[in-house]
């Protein structure tokens, strides 16, 4: 798999989009999670963007299956147990989601936490749409809105932290 900066099938506006989601990726999570804190005069730019973006999304399938992590912890970790403990297995995100073809990377993420920590396991399939970042991380973005659906859990303890090992598969 080539990282996105080696493509040439991209244009210069998706490696653009791409390039800004590196740099600020986290506030852009934000903002389509809860868009009514996006300032009205920016929420053209932004459309543009995700357009570009989603289109490079679409133009990168996996050329092989490959196992993908991802590491989260807080607030969010505490609320997606919470959800899972009363059934819940399905769920969707409304921002583009990172995944690390390095468990190590993924474990780092989870185990910030005080008491509790998530690694989301998922075998990515051929030929399905995730954009291969690279980088020190080995990052893979999937897209927006995207839904999940648990297969199963196994939870661990590493020092004070209980990490949850959650197998996803795409709906």
């Amino acid at each position: 798999m080539l990282p996105w900066n080696q493509r040439r099938d991209l244009s210069l506006l998706e490696k653009e989009a791409i390039e800004l989601y590196i740099q600020s990726g986290e506030v852009i999570n934000a903002y389509l999670r809860d868009p009514i804190t996006l300032p009205r005069p920016y929420r053209p730019f932004f459309q543009k963007f995700m357009t570009q973006l989603d289109s490079a999304l679409e133009k990168s399938p996996l050329n092989k299956q490959v196992i993908l992590y991802r590491g989260i912890t807080g607030q969010y970790a505490d609320e997606f147990l919470e959800d899972v403990g009363k059934g819940k297995n399905e769920f969707s995100d409304e921002g583009y989601v990172s995944f690390s073809s390095n468990e190590d990377i993924a474990e780092e993420y989870a185990i910030e936490c005080q008491n509790r920590g998530i690694i989301f396991v998922h075998e990515g399939k051929r030929n399905d749409n995730v954009l291969f970042i690279g980088g020190q991380e080995q990052e893979f973005l999937y897209p927006r809105k995207t839904s999940w659906r648990i297969i199963s859990c196994k939870t661990i303890t590493t020092g004070s932290c209980i990490i949850t090992f959650i197998y996803i598969e795409r709906k």
